[in-house]
């Protein structure tokens, strides 16, 4: 049984994990996410589908924290991937393996490939395991009072180490220094080994504290008791950089701060065009009292427009007629302030929200061109503003979208499960426009269909 943890920067950890989805290979996903983000995200290469990694995602933190053992958290997830169609045998369409690579590393690679195959979904829930359990260490470790007694780490091999993992069992370092920031265990895939506090006393019997010299390609070499061990980052691409859970918390952001941090490195990497399209869940708010803003001016402009809406649909024109365009005002109308428990959940501060006459990708022109029907039933955009962006059961996403030349997008999207409304802004600015509002029918999953919103949304 995974021992129940307990530590509480742990759960803090568990709890403030952002849920990435992606279109990307392991390998890319490492070389597109710094360490610091990736310490603070739950993800798993090539998997796009929300409803999919929440499943996954709290399967894992139940895990983590001890309360499933390994065999039943694989079995969860084999048994709801199982039935949203994932099969061991949905592997790859290649049948030989690549040059150089043995049929046995082969067959190896296609498992690990497959979300649904057992070395998967174990890689999935030990790796996550293992790294909340060392930021839970970490915070212990780390105390004034322990530092003072145990000022050191002693890094223990596990079972049937790597050789690079092996040449530095024993290997003692003082606890601040920045090897420990890239190398507390896990550092790459599977990996088993452990630190151990350490005292002087017992330093000098495990042959003294060594010192670690890193270069400018992010290579250590450390003297591990006589031996010059070179340590290079991991071939995988894995990297998990444990102080950067805490580094996030010393900003004294009081909710959800390891969101805010996430979201300011992606836009920061997106605008250098450093990093590719990326999409993830906002986190569930807590309980609040929900308190809407007055949105009576909007709702009579959107009244407005309801004749002239039967009068042009008759015709179905592809474009908004002037004359239904008209009938709401040329200056954008406010929706008042998206609620806080709602930014604080996607890690963005208070954004004032507006509705517009737009064009071909947002506001009432383009909501025209898509889903006109909204506009003969009497109140019912309110009643999807009010579903969604004011509501504290809305599910939350955040895209983070780079843009050639100019700055990232960052589009949120709200989808209300119970009703099927479903409503995209636009923050641009501190500022958010409303993009688009309706219902949907089939299953919010996908983030590719969430950032394309069927059409016009990135135009």
């Amino acid at each position: 049984m995974n021992t129940a943890q307990t530590f509480d920067a742990m759960n803090r950890y568990l709890r403030g994990k952002v849920n990435v989805l992606n279109n990307m290979s392991s390998r890319e996903l490492s070389a597109q996410l710094l360490p610091e983000i990736r310490a603070v995200s739950f993800f798993s290469a090539r998997v796009a589908e929300a409803n999919v990694l929440e499943a996954i995602r709290n399967i894992s933190d139940k895990y983590s924290s001890g309360e499933k053992n390994l065999a039943e958290a694989r079995t969860e997830i084999k048994e709801f991937l199982y039935g949203k169609g994932y099969t061991p045998d949905d592997v790859s369409n290649q049948k030989e393996p690549p040059a150089g690579v043995s049929p046995e590393k082969w067959q190896e690679a296609k498992q690990i490939t497959n979300i649904a195959s057992t070395a998967r979904i174990n890689l999935i829930l030990k790796q996550n395991a293992n790294m909340a359990y060392a930021v839970g260490q970490r915070e212990i470790s780390m105390d004034p009072a322990i530092m003072a007694a145990w000022p050191y780490f002693r890094y223990i091999t596990g079972p049937n180490p790597r050789d690079s993992h092996a040449a530095l069992d024993g290997l003692v370092l003082p606890k601040d220094d920045p090897f420990w920031g890239s190398h507390t265990p896990p550092w790459d895939f599977n990996c088993n080994c452990v630190l151990e506090d350490c005292d002087a006393e017992e330093a000098k019997q495990y042959g003294g504290v060594s010192k670690s010299v890193q270069d400018s390609q992010g290579s250590f070499k450390v003297d591990n008791n006589g031996q010059i061990v070179n340590v290079e980052p991991p071939e995988s691409g894995f990297a998990f950089d444990v102080s950067a859970s805490f580094d996030v918390n010393d900003l004294g952001r009081l909710n959800t701060p390891y969101r805010t941090s996430v979201v300011d490195k992606m836009t920061e990497l997106a605008a250098t065009g450093k990093m590719g399209r990326l999409s993830f869940l906002g986190a569930e708010p807590n309980d609040f009292e929900m308190v809407r803003p007055d949105m009576s001016e909007v709702g009579a402009a959107l009244d407005k427009l309801i004749a002239p809406a039967r009068d042009a649909v008759k015709t179905a024109p592809e474009k908004a007629p002037a004359g239904f365009l008209s009938a709401f005002p040329e200056k954008s109308l406010s929706l008042g302030a998206l609620l806080p428990e709602l930014s604080s959940s996607l890690g963005i501060g208070e954004v004032p929200i507006s509705l517009s006459r737009g064009n071909s990708g947002m506001g009432i022109a383009h909501e025209w061109i898509h889903h006109r029907d909204v506009f003969l039933n009497p109140g019912e955009t309110l009643r999807i503003l009010n579903e969604t962006l004011f509501n504290k059961g809305a599910r939350t996403a955040m895209s983070v979208i780079p843009k050639k030349g100019r700055k990232p997008r960052m589009l949120l999207a709200f989808h209300n499960p119970e009703t099927k409304a479903f409503c995209v802004i636009e923050v641009v600015n501190g500022k958010a426009e409303v993009l688009s509002w309706h219902r949907v029918e089939e299953d919010y999953t996908n983030y590719e269909w969430l950032l394309e919103n069927k059409k016009g949304i990135t135009q």
